[in-house]
C-alpha cells in the first residue's frame, strides 16, 4: 500500500497527511467534487514519486488532455492561475509512461465553419506543448468497413445492442449500416453510439 509522501491541505475540513494511504485523496475526490481537480493532482503527484521509487511501474492516461490550452487553470483553493512548469502532466517520471488524448472539441468553435479544424498535437495542445515534452503523436484514422463490421460483432456477443422497443437486435444487416452511417466510422462516435444510456 503507498503513503503520501506530503502534506494536502485540501480545504479547511479535508486533508491528507504524511504516511496516510494514498486512496484517502481519491476518498476526498468523490465525496467533494470541489476539490477532484486538486485531487487529481496531488494523486498524480503521489502515483510519479512511487514510480519513480521503483514500486511499481505506472501508465497513466488521460483523456481530454488538451483542455488545459483552451482556458487558464486555477487552483481552486487559492484562485491563483498555474504557472506553465507546474502544468506539466507526467514530467519527471521514471519508470512509467503517460498517454494523453488531445480532442479537437476542446479548443474549436463547433459554431465557426470558416476556421481550418485543427489537427496536429502542435496545434491542439497550442503554447502548452512544451510540456509534454517529449511526446510521440498518435493519429487514429476511421474504421474501415472490417474493422466496424467486427466491432459490431463483438458488442453483439456481449448483448450491448439493442433495439428502441428493448429487444435484442437480431443479427441484421440493417442494424450494421445505420451505426456505420450515424458514426461516420468514427471511433469515438461509433462507441457512444453503442454505450448504455
Amino acid at each position: 500500500e503507498c503513503k503520501a509522501q506530503k502534506h494536502y491541505k485540501w480545504s479547511k475540513v479535508e486533508e491528507t497527511k504524511v504516511g496516510e494511504p494514498i486512496t484517502n485523496i481519491v476518498d476526498i475526490g468523490l465525496a467533494a467534487p470541489s476539490l477532484s481537480c486538486d485531487c487529481v493532482g496531488g494523486l498524480i503527484r503521489e502515483l510519479t514519486y512511487h514510480c519513480s521509487a521503483g514500486k511499481f511501474p505506472l501508465l497513466v492516461t488521460i483523456d481530454h488532455a488538451n483542455s488545459g490550452a483552451a482556458q487558464p487553470m486555477l487552483l481552486l483553493h487559492t484562485m491563483t492561475a498555474l504557472s506553465d512548469e507546474s502544468q506539466g502532466y507526467c514530467g519527471g517520471m521514471t519508470n512509467g509512461a503517460c498517454l494523453l488524448v488531445a480532442d479537437k472539441r476542446e479548443v474549436s468553435d463547433a459554431r465557426d465553419h470558416l476556421t481550418v479544424p485543427l489537427e496536429t498535437p502542435l496545434e491542439l495542445f497550442g503554447e502548452h506543448v512544451e510540456n509534454i515534452e517529449p511526446f510521440i503523436p498518435i493519429e487514429t484514422s476511421l474504421y474501415t468497413a472490417d474493422e466496424m463490421d467486427t466491432l459490431y460483432e463483438y458488442y453483439l456477443e456481449r448483448n450491448w445492442i439493442a433495439s428502441q422497443t428493448g429487444k435484442f437486435l437480431r443479427r441484421t444487416e440493417r442494424a450494421k449500416k445505420e451505426l456505420r452511417f450515424l458514426s461516420a466510422g468514427s471511433p469515438y462516435n461509433y462507441e457512444r453510439l453503442c454505450a448504455f444510456i
